[in-house]
């Protein structure tokens, strides 16, 4: 049985100034696993995704005779923008699985991660599909693209696929979606598409 976990994101506006070269926000964690550069109106661009391996937070329950062990897990996507000599971070996503007693999986789909100007307006978007789950069974882990069109936000989330598993593999698109223009939400059906094969793919005892 898959526990319920908390799998859920953060988008943090702009804030201060912050160095010439697009480095970690104050109190970021993490390996850096993919970085996208880009030119746009809004100025330079950068953005740097990142995810910690597994550790055990101070409330993470320590293995007993009597309970597994809990372990959590996180990632990271930071927007830097410079313009005019300055640099403010345009925007956070922060999405995590904390307290697992089984299986822990939480990652991006690094080679999926891109940037597009879909609608031709001089602005890009940022597409940054990822999957997480805390899982004992043949439940199949969930999955979610978040994109950044400036400072908004888009979201797709759903799940994996499993043969086992009925209705598995489909997702809901908020809102903002909903509204986008058509080309976002082809290329997101698309990109959906991707994440399926690239999960079914992906070895999980390596991790």
């Amino acid at each position: 049985m898959q526990k319920k976990m908390l799998f859920l994101t953060f988008a943090l506006g702009a804030c201060c100034a912050l160095p010439s070269v697009a480095p970690a926000a104050p109190g970021a964690k993490g390996e850096i696993v993919k970085t996208l550069e880009f030119t746009d109106q809004n100025g330079q661009n950068s953005v740097v995704l990142r995810l910690t391996g597994e550790f055990a937070r101070p409330e993470d329950r320590p293995e007993s005779d009597a309970n597994r062990a809990e372990h959590s897990r996180e990632l990271f996507a930071e927007c830097f923008v410079e313009k005019d000599g300055q640099q403010k971070q345009a925007w956070r996503v922060y999405d995590f699985i904390h307290g697992c007693p089984f299986q822990l999986r939480l990652g991006f789909f690094p080679d999926l991660a891109a940037v597009t100007d879909l609608d031709r307006d001089g602005i890009s978007e940022v597409w940054l599909p990822y999957y997480g789950a805390c899982q004992s069974d043949i439940t199949p882990p969930g999955m979610k693209i978040i994109m950044y069109e400036g400072g908004q936000k888009h979201a797709v989330r759903g799940e994996a696929h499993h043969p086992e598993v009925p209705d598995s593999g489909r997702y809901q698109a908020d809102a903002a979606f909903k509204k986008a223009p058509q080309s976002f939400r082809r290329y997101a059906d698309e990109l959906w598409q991707k994440m399926l094969k690239a999960e079914s793919q992906l070895d999980y005892n390596t991790m």
